[in-house]
């Protein structure tokens, strides 16, 4: 498996090649609160997915879901009630 994830900034979103196949996904609105943890969460998120056999789009989505989830929060994870 061939397999490059390149960033770019984070208004315009994600891009994947995995061997000719070139995947780009819209970035997720949100209002970014705190960066912390934004790409450990993205990389579970792709994982999550990745591992089980997902598709790569599937898995960037999930990716960049879970990020734009953690950024709108003041650290890296919901605070515990």
């Amino acid at each position: 498996m061939d397999l490059a994830l390149h960033n770019e900034i984070l208004e315009s979103g994600l891009k994947a090649t995995e061997s000719s196949l070139l995947v780009q996904i819209p970035a997720v609105q949100t209002t970014v609160v705190n960066t912390t943890g934004a790409g450990d969460a993205f990389a579970a998120g792709f994982i999550q997915i990745w591992a089980d056999g997902g598709e790569l789009i599937e898995a960037l989505n999930n990716g960049a879901n879970l990020a734009s989830q953690c950024v709108a929060l003041v650290g890296s994870r919901p605070a515990l009630d």
